[in-house]
């Protein structure tokens, strides 16, 4: 979705038609609804898996 995005506030000839935008929402409001739906310790783990890279 963040190259969607990148793609709508960069490109000057970006091409979204309704449903897909549609079908993007639905799913990334299912993606949030299964984070909140797990346990408060496998989400504070995964943020920090993702805030804290591997070097």
């Amino acid at each position: 979705m963040q190259g969607k995005r990148h793609a709508a506030d960069y490109d000057p000839h970006p091409h979204f038609t309704k449903s897909e935008v549609l079908a993007d929402i639905a799913l990334v409001r299912q993606a949030i609804n299964d984070f909140e739906q797990e346990d408060a310790k496998d989400r504070r783990a995964f943020c920090a898996f993702l805030l804290f890279t591997r070097r």
